[in-house]
């Protein structure tokens, strides 16, 4: 006799576990569709997507019948699309507005009405003194990213804005802004290029996620002391901005892997740039550099230096040679030397002055070691070329070379492509 009798599963109970995996299958393509639901924004992969230039890809999708626009970012996540105000509704949760020639800053103002939204893509924004950036947009809470990439007559950002609290991704680009309000929330990208900047925003310096700053075209010559508070960047463009100098604090952005400097008025960089041991490109076209930190062409990471424009680097008969000749062997992943317009040669060391020129773009930049430069015939082509066996790319000008001089070149180093004119 058994203490507890056999428990045996009656015919109502098997209908009532039918019925209820029903139920939960039912509430879960529900919940797929709710707009406000994160699994509305499940992850897809992301391999065999073209993603454009803001990060994004368009993807359609058959669902009910019915064709579904969505946009993907580049981490996987998917976010139903409209094209067109009209098309919004409470299931949209990104406006892609980039095709329309203007967007009239007025008409957004309906927007309020779409709490939900959380991309907000425009290509040119039309704005009127008396409109600018509608009051409403600081209703959008949800929104994380917002692109506004001809700002036009945009020249101020209301205290409205500055409720949203949810953005990651900011551009502002283009348009006419001298001031950037203090921001609470996670960015981490921003993008202010092409405005009217005389002094850096300090309220960046409150943003203490920013992975990515470009402030490309602004006019604010100088750069806070405290630029290294900014410790998470991994990219920051500062081109034709007047810089006249960099902070010892640049050294403590150690995450930074991207600088841009082109066009602006350094004549040297502070021993602390030394520091910046992940940093694999550096844009110092256009300078008028007098001196470069000696330990710099140590930097394991590099992997592309740009000093093309300069009217000469003076102390370049300290690592000019050595550069090529013990810095290379040693720094495997530096496939990209620089990109010299005049390089000459003095006793055994490589010695550099750069002319203004265009860059030429026959080569794959990508893993190449490639050396322009033009040369006086009778120093003849230097013999610390010759060790460089990963070069792959070698454009030499002003060379009054004869026939065979130019072939025994191109025997010697047949393992890259020589151009010579």
């Amino acid at each position: 006799m058994h203490l507890f009798p056999r428990l045996i599963p009656s015919k109502m109970t098997f209908i009532y576990l039918i019925l209820s995996s029903t139920f939960l299958l039912m509430s879960h393509h529900s919940l797929a569709e709710h707009p406000f639901n994160p699994i509305s924004q499940s992850l897809i992969p992301s391999n065999d997507l073209t993603f454009d230039s803001d990060g994004f890809a368009s993807i359609s999708r058959k669902e009910k019948g019915k064709t579904i626009q969505y946009l993907v970012d580049r981490a996987g996540k998917r976010y139903k699309v409209a094209y067109d105000l009209d098309q919004v509704n409470a299931n949209i949760t990104a406006l892609d507005l980039r095709k329309a020639h203007k967007t009239y800053a007025d008409l957004l103002t309906s927007l309020a009405k779409y709490p939900q939204l959380k991309i907000l893509l425009i290509n040119r924004l039309e704005t009127f003194p008396e409109y600018g950036l509608p009051l409403e947009i600081g209703e959008l809470k949800n929104l994380e990213v917002l692109i506004i990439k001809k700002g036009g007559k945009l020249t101020e950002l209301h205290d409205n804005f500055t409720q949203l609290r949810q953005l990651k991704v900011l551009v502002l680009s283009n348009s006419q802004l001298a001031h950037f309000p203090k921001m609470d929330a996670p960015i981490e990208r921003l993008n202010l290029e092409g405005n009217r900047f005389k002094t850096f925003p300090s309220s960046v310096l409150e943003l203490k996620e920013l992975t990515h700053l470009n402030l490309n075209h602004n006019e604010f010559y100088e750069l806070p002391e405290d630029i290294g508070v900014l410790n998470q960047l991994v990219s920051l463009h500062l081109a034709n901005t007047g810089v006249g100098g960099l902070p010892e604090s640049i050294g403590d952005l150690s995450l930074l892997v991207d600088l841009n400097l082109l066009g602006n008025n350094l004549h040297r960089l502070p021993e602390s740039i030394e520091n910046l041991c992940v940093l694999e490109r550096i844009n110092l076209r256009g300078n008028d550099l007098q001196s470069i930190p000696s330990h710099f062409w140590q930097l394991s990471a590099l992997k592309l230096v740009d000093l093309t424009g300069h009217g000469s680097v003076r102390n370049v008969s300290n690592y000019g040679g050595a550069m090529v000749r013990e810095h290379y062997p040693g720094n495997p992943s530096l496939d990209l030397v620089a990109v010299f317009k005049d390089l000459q040669v003095c006793s055994k060391d490589l010695q550099i002055s750069i002319n203004r020129g265009p860059i030429s773009d026959h080569y794959d930049k990508q893993n190449t070691l490639v050396i322009h430069f033009n040369i006086a015939a009778s120093k003849g082509l230097p013999k610390e070329i010759y060790q460089l066996k990963n070069l792959k790319y070698l454009e030499m000008a002003n060379f009054e070379l004869s026939y065979e001089e130019r072939q025994r070149i191109k025997s010697a180093l047949s393992y890259c492509q020589v151009i010579i004119y």
